[in-house]
């Protein structure tokens, strides 16, 4: 849908609970019928928190592995996306989505595969991107996998990922600009934040590691890295960096609004339980061997096993209805007029 100016969005009250009532098959009272001509297009770019894994759950189909998808790019119609446009239908605003999003893209992939694949004509654009630019993969190996984890190669996989910060933004400053030239400045880009990798507990690793002294003795001594803060720290610095190193001064220098729209304080209490031992009953993000795990009867999750590792640590079918309620709060309906 064209718009010739842009307007004030209207922000329906509630919406959070509305959005997750629809993920849940219940009917949505009092959604006034707002019928329109034309159709709403919401695209989904980015990589696999915005395509969609760790919500398969394991139907058969022709794709191998990653059973239960759209297609091999472990694209699903349960992410965010078809959440958030399942509650503008059922708000009366007929939306349609196109998932771009692939799992495993990076910044340059999207920039060079997924933008110039967006219809000309899309109204909104949502995305999240950059997990893999900080090579989140080597991040949940080092530092959560039992006997792949150690205390030096988390500390490293928390740095290589600090490092990187400022490439990606600019980056995703550049996927932006392209999303502008491709799209011109009416079209509304939501750019969505990770949910943190631990819960808020304390979790160590620690290993004996040789270090010499002033004289060139060597001597042993144990090296002890508090991965549960590092960790959550690096997603807090993920968001500042999105947030006030790139949508603020975009938004100050641009007509194209992007809107960010953070999740961490939304999943506080529903991240994977770093402990090997256990799991988090109320987890939102597929722990280890799982995933499509959903809210059961007693609020705790349920889910299905899985061998397939680019389903774990991805929000789950919960996860995903939590991050479309959050869009739904913060950016709200998009401007049709």
């Amino acid at each position: 849908m064209k718009r010739s100016s842009r307007g004030v969005r209207r922000i329906v009250p509630l919406l959070a609970v509305t959005v997750l009532a629809v993920g849940l098959g219940v009917d949505s009272a009092g959604a006034a019928p707002d019928a329109r001509a034309e159709t709403v297009g919401v695209v989904v770019l980015g990589d696999s928190y915005s395509a969609g894994n760790g919500t398969a759950l394991g139907k058969a189909s022709a794709n191998g592995p990653n059973r239960g998808y759209l297609d091999g790019a472990y694209r699903s119609n349960r992410s965010y996306g078809q959440e958030y446009v399942n509650w503008l239908n059922a708000q009366g605003v007929s939306a349609s989505l196109t998932n771009l999003a692939a799992s495993g893209a990076v910044t340059t992939t999207v920039l060079r595969e997924q933008v110039p694949a967006v219809p000309v004509g899309t109204d909104v654009v949502m995305l999240t991107i950059g997990g893999n630019d900080g090579e989140f993969r080597d991040i949940v190996q080092r530092c959560f996998a039992v006997a792949v984890r150690s205390a030096t190669g988390c500390q490293g996989a928390v740095t290589t990922a600090e490092q990187r910060f400022p490439e990606i933004v600019e980056n995703t400053r550049q996927i932006l600009e392209a999303l502008e030239q491709r799209l011109g400045p009416d079209v509304e880009v939501v750019l969505v934040g990770y949910p943190r990798m631990a819960l808020d507990v304390r979790y160590t690793l620690s290993e004996p590691r040789t270090v010499r002294d002033a004289n060139g003795r060597s001597r042993s001594e144990l090296f002890t890295y508090e991965a549960g803060r590092a960790v959550r720290g690096l997603g807090a610095s993920v968001d500042v960096w999105q947030r006030e190193r790139l949508v603020e001064p975009w938004n100050l220098a641009h007509d194209l609004r992007v809107t960010y729209v953070p999740t961490a304080a939304a999943f506080a209490g529903h991240e994977p339980d770093p402990s090997a031992l256990t799991r988090n009953s109320y987890r939102w993000v597929n722990e280890f061997f799982e995933t499509g795990g959903t809210v059961g009867a007693n609020g705790k999750t349920v889910s299905v096993f899985s061998s397939d590792a680019n389903n774990w640590y991805h929000p789950n079918i919960a996860g995903h209805r939590a991050i479309a309620a959050e869009i739904a709060q913060v950016f709200g309906m998009p401007d049709v007029r």
